[in-house]
């Protein structure tokens, strides 16, 4: 997807989003998505999981439900769909975003 520009629950200039295609069912919490961004040089990671048109962090939340204007906004700029996974990387620096979110993706190819 590239860089994101909507407001996200962190302190950090740049976001950078991906979106895997029917990878959902690889996702158990997303600690690992998030630990290989951290690596990659991001300050923080989301990971969420499309799924009956209600957006996930596996293992924390139904997002759709407990942040539905942030969930809104993801859906709409992003537009998954069904068994999709989004992984948005924060950082001081787009290019330490954007190899956070890749890095994260990876671990799910």
């Amino acid at each position: 997807v590239g860089e994101l520009d909507i407001e996200i629950p962190w302190d950090q200039p740049h976001n950078y989003a991906v979106v895997l295609k029917k990878r959902s069912h690889l996702v158990k919490k997303g600690l690992e998505q998030r630990d290989a961004a951290i690596r990659a040089g991001a300050e923080a990671a989301l990971v969420m999981t499309y799924l009956n048109d209600e957006l996930y962090m596996p293992g924390v939340s139904v997002l759709s439900e407990e942040r539905p204007d942030f969930a809104s906004q993801i859906i709409e700029k992003i537009k998954p769909e069904e068994k999709d996974v989004i992984i948005i990387a924060g950082a001081k620096e787009y290019k330490k975003a954007k190899y956070g979110a890749l890095a994260a993706a990876q671990t799910l190819l």
